[in-house]
């Protein structure tokens, strides 16, 4: 019984993001999936653990300027605060709260490269917590990032 809802339950939690595999809950399926990507993925990830994937959102997002898109605004930052690992389904929309900082119309779909993403969480301009990157776990790299243009609230 454990080997078939033990797999969707651990799933279920990586799939809880933006852009995370949708309807795992219940689909034995979808989490035994979830077992070979993580152990298909795990062994060579340059961003393994939360402690490596947040010490390299911190230091790519540590506060670095933003540019404006509104003509005569202040320029934006964007500080990372935390990250979340994500089993991903492909290229989602950015999910933006309200009164939050968006991403502009080229920006607003992020692209994870593998099965697996950090998505960062920061602040921009004092508002609320959203989404400001993604890492990829392979490889460490920054794949998107709101820095690429972001508009006003």
């Amino acid at each position: 019984m454990a080997a078939l809802v033990g797999p969707p339950l651990v799933a279920a939690h990586y799939a809880d993001g933006p852009g995370g595999v949708a309807n795992v809950a219940g689909r034995p399926d979808k989490g035994w999936q979830f077992i070979v990507d993580a152990v298909t993925h795990s062994r060579d990830a340059q961003l393994a653990s939360p402690q490596s994937a947040d010490e390299r959102a911190r230091d790519v997002w540590a506060g670095a300027r933003v540019r404006n898109t509104r003509r005569g605004a202040s320029p934006l930052t964007a500080r990372a605060d935390d990250v979340r690992l994500v089993w991903t389904d492909g290229a989602f929309d950015v999910p933006v709260p309200p009164h939050a900082v968006r991403p502009t119309p080229g920006n607003r779909i992020a692209r994870p490269r593998g099965p697996f993403a950090w998505i960062v969480y920061g602040r921009l301009r004092g508002g609320p917590r959203q989404m400001i990157g993604m890492l990829d776990y392979d490889s460490g790299t920054r794949i998107w990032d709101i820095r690429d243009g972001a508009a006003v609230p």
